[in-house]
């Protein structure tokens, strides 16, 4: 995993140094994401130079416009990065900036096989591909998928490790087609997942829905990338894998809801869920009405039978 601090390559020296002396507001460091690390820095001044990120890093732009000084050509230029602008590092390619006041950004360490998983689905030939190095770039899709991960990481992870892998294989598979130095061209599906291969998926996924295991795990059973299989099990079922996996956990819980005594909070225990109240607003979500409720008819219906 990308190391929490932002650590960078001094390409003069090759050690490690942390420019920015301040913690992240909000780090996912120590959340369930496996390959992508999600961090929030708040307004600070910086000065970075002749240093590389060891993975690929999108720094989004939150808060008030930044000035920035981007050295090209041995010598420095004044560049604004506005709010939902995105600035793109790729892994291993040095760089120079200062800026008095960053404005708060988002900053998404991607690990280089998520890269390379991409790649192998979208690229039309195997190969050696890097990615471009953009300075300001508007990209809505970008900036709503580090949204997402920060709303995700706020909010506990309510999605487990499966909906952040999602969201970070859309921006791995978003980078390699529009910030590659190759033309991407996807591959035919052929048909889409086996039978045998959807069939390893369900199984594990019954096996281990009160586990929080990440979704690439459920792709190996099947020998495909992550986004390859995420994109040909939603052919498949309709779902894509997390929500697939949250239904089964909700009709899970509706058996144990009629079938044992068990609390709603003891069963949200049991089958992964955060807490009580992540169980109660996806049960409410998909049948109209919370566990206590939806135990209350039940309970209502035996009196008359």
């Amino acid at each position: 995993m990308p190391e929490k601090g932002q650590m960078l390559v001094d390409v003069r020296t090759g050690g490690m140094c942390q420019p920015v002396a301040d913690d992240p507001i909000l780090s996912s460091a120590q959340g369930p994401w496996s390959g992508v690390v999600l961090e929030h820095y708040a307004p600070t001044s910086i000065e970075m130079l002749d240093l590389a990120p060891p993975e690929h890093r999108v720094v989004i732009q939150l808060g008030k416009m930044a000035v920035l000084e981007w050295k090209e050509n041995g010598k420095f230029r004044t560049l604004c990065r506005k709010p939902g602008q995105v600035t793109i590092f790729p892994a291993m390619v040095p760089f120079s900036l200062r800026c008095g006041d960053t404005g708060g950004v988002i900053i998404l360490s991607l690990e280089q096989r998520f890269l390379r998983f991409a790649a192998s689905d979208l690229l039309s030939a195997p190969g050696r591909f890097e990615l471009k190095q953009e300075v300001t770039v508007d990209d809505p899709l970008l900036h709503a998928l580090g949204l997402a991960l920060k709303n995700e990481a706020e909010a506990g992870y309510l999605g487990g490790s499966a909906y952040g892998e999602s969201l970070a294989s859309a921006l791995a598979v978003h980078l390699v087609r529009h910030y590659s130095t190759r033309q991407a061209a996807p591959r035919e599906d052929r048909g889409g997942l086996a039978r045998a291969q959807l069939r390893r998926a369900i199984d594990y996924i019954h096996e281990h829905m009160a586990e929080n295991f990440p979704l690439s795990t459920v792709a190996r059973e099947t020998g495909l990338s992550l986004y390859h299989f995420a994109r040909l099990f939603k052919q498949a079922t309709g779902l894509a894998p997390h929500q697939y996996l949250l239904q089964c956990r909700i009709e899970k819980a509706r058996q144990l809801l009629l079938s044992t005594n068990h609390t709603a909070a003891d069963i949200a225990n049991q089958l992964g869920f955060c807490d009580q109240s992540h169980l109660t607003t996806h049960f409410k979500r998909t049948f109209g009405v919370t566990p206590k409720a939806f135990r209350q008819r039940l309970a209502t219906r035996k009196k008359f039978i």
